[in-house]
């Protein structure tokens, strides 16, 4: 069951940020931020999927569409966090309000950050980022910085 949930996962950010490179080599993946569906609050129609996460292990329900990707992303550049690589996201104004939106209205709730097609950060919501900086502190490896880098010069390009 769970290794079924992680490939409708995977077929899912796959076809959504697909449509991003209709032309040229793809690159490897991209950003992908959801938020945790707090109880009771599923519609009978709504798109969800199911996401484990790992530290702790738990199962929790999100939209199937991201909140934010790449497309919302002003510029990215790499931290260390002792000897772990993160990354800060720097977001464009509609993302930065977007964010700051998801910070208010999902305190207790889970945000599932996809980097290049995995989990890297899912952390529970407890304060409010208003300055439209994420940081992912760690679990990010040189090539994600790479991949981002060259979503962010397609996207800019145009």
């Amino acid at each position: 069951m769970t290794r079924r949930v992680s490939i409708l996962i995977l077929l899912t950010t796959l076809l959504l940020g697909g449509w991003l490179w209709s032309e040229g080599k793809k690159p490897d993946g991209g950003l992908r931020i959801h938020l945790q569906i707090a109880a009771g609050a599923l519609q009978q129609n709504s798109q969800t999927a199911s996401v484990t996460l790992l530290d702790p292990e738990e199962v929790i329900t999100v939209s199937v569409l991201p909140e934010l990707t790449e497309n919302q992303v002003e510029d990215i550049r790499p931290i260390m966090n002792g000897d772990q690589m993160g990354m800060a996201i720097q977001f464009d104004r509609r993302g930065a309000s977007i964010l700051n939106h998801l910070t208010i209205e999902g305190q207790g709730r889970v945000m599932v950050v996809y980097l290049n097609n995995r989990i890297v950060y899912s952390p529970i919501m407890d304060s409010v980022i208003d300055n439209g900086i994420l940081v992912i502190p760690s679990g990010v490896v040189p090539k994600d910085i790479e991949t981002m880098k060259l979503i962010l010069k397609k996207l800019k390009a145009g």
